[in-house]
């Protein structure tokens, strides 16, 4: 076996992404359903909300299903900080606010 040139052994440090188009496909699995209005709340399900925000902690591991303007989107991942003056929580680095929640897991 003959000695790697330099180039050729930096190679496989190289950041290689062998499935283009992989986070593009996983972004768009998040979606759930399709373009909708968005629902109202009956208030035994705001409460529900309500308590399971007062619950959370960072770093816990949630689904979220929540409103984006014009479709419902499930998250699946990390809470990175819950932000009660902003009324807002991030999931995973995705700043949702309070009111567009439909459901945690």
């Amino acid at each position: 076996m003959g000695l790697r040139k330099y180039a050729d052994r930096a190679k496989i440090f190289a950041p290689f992404d062998a499935l283009k188009g992989l986070q593009d496909a996983l972004r768009e699995q998040e979606r759930i359903v399709v373009r909708m209005e968005k629902k109202e709340l009956l208030p035994d399900q705001a409460e529900l909300i309500d308590r399971q925000l007062h619950s959370l902690q960072t770093g816990d591991l949630i689904e979220i299903i929540y409103y984006d303007g014009d479709s419902y989107v499930k998250k699946t991942g990390l809470v990175s900080g819950i932000f009660p003056e902003e009324k807002e929580i991030r999931v995973v680095g995705t700043g949702i606010s309070f009111a567009d929640i439909y459901s945690i897991n």
